[in-house]
Parts: C-alpha cells; sequence; structure tokens
C-alpha cells in the first residue's frame, strides 16, 4: 500500500506539478462569458469585480432561501429545486458548458414552462459562447471580453496553474 501511495504521489506531482488542482485556485478563475464577468462589463467595471466575490454568493444564498420557502408554500420542489440550480448556474464564476446538464433534469420533470424555456435559452447561451466561433460572436456584438485588465491578470493565472 506504501509504495501505490508512492507512486500514485509521483504521478500527481508529474502530472500536475507544484500546483495540485483545489478549490482556492479555482475560486479565482473568471469565464470571460460567465454572467457575473458580463455584467461588470457592461456596468463599465471591465469585468467581474472585487466586490463580486461577495454579492454573488449573497444572491445566491438569497435564491436558495427563496428557492426553499417556495417550495415550502407550494410543495413543488421540482421547480424549485430547478430554480435553485438555474440561480448557481447565473451566480458561477466558473462555469463549463457540462454544468448545464445540473439543471436539465429538473427543467424536463417539472410543470413550470418558464424554468423549460429558461433551461433551453441558457443552455443555447452557453453553447453559443462555448463553440470555436465565440471569438466572433463577440466581436459581432461588440464584446472586447479579452481585452480589458482582468481577462489579462485571469490568462496569466491560468498560465501560472498549467505550466
Amino acid at each position: 500500500m506504501l509504495i501505490g501511495v508512492l507512486v500514485l504521489g509521483a504521478a500527481t506531482l508529474v502530472a500536475f506539478g507544484a500546483n495540485l488542482p483545489n478549490l482556492a485556485q479555482q475560486d479565482g478563475l473568471v469565464v470571460q462569458t460567465g454572467l457575473p464577468n458580463l455584467i461588470g462589463y457592461i456596468a463599465g467595471a471591465g469585468g467581474e469585480t472585487a466586490g463580486a466575490p461577495i454579492l454573488y454568493p449573497a444572491v445566491l444564498v438569497a435564491g436558495v432561501i427563496g428557492c426553499t420557502l417556495w417550495a415550502a408554500r407550494t410543495r413543488r420542489w421540482i421547480t424549485a429545486s430547478g430554480c435553485a440550480i438555474l440561480v448557481l448556474l447565473l451566480t458561477l464564476s466558473w462555469m463549463l458548458p457540462s454544468y448545464v446538464l445540473w439543471l436539465l433534469p429538473f427543467a424536463a420533470l417539472a410543470r413550470a414552462r418558464w424554468l423549460r424555456l429558461t433551461a433551453v435559452v441558457f443552455g443555447v447561451y452557453v453553447f453559443l459562447f462555448w463553440m470555436p466561433f465565440a471569438p466572433d460572436l463577440e466581436h459581432f456584438l461588440h464584446l472586447h471580453l479579452g481585452a480589458t485588465a482582468l481577462a489579462h491578470q485571469i490568462a496569466n493565472f491560468q498560465h501560472s496553474l498549467e505550466y
């Protein structure tokens, strides 16, 4: 067992170097087309600002509490769960396209048509901005998300994690 632990530790060190993957490092990552970054960009702050790590978790907590109270009152826990997941996805700074899969089962099973429609719209949004032609779409929409100081800072941070 000790040999297995040593081999696994050595393989991890070779694969990841001194930067082992963890939540603290991921907490500093921001997707350029994520909603918190887009709101900061449109507001003129150049992207997700320093206050965002406080604001968006507060919005998430308030949304989950609201969904919980709504589920307790209406007994529609599937719809409320889907709504809570939607609030989570909208407040994430770092998101991958596969995260949309968290929402889809609840949207499919819920009676609320608005949740299905929102899941489709959000899925299309994520699909469009994660496609290889996303920079062309950003240029067409006159968004220059990669030219902000925050974008350069995040790119440098990601580069330091990868190499």
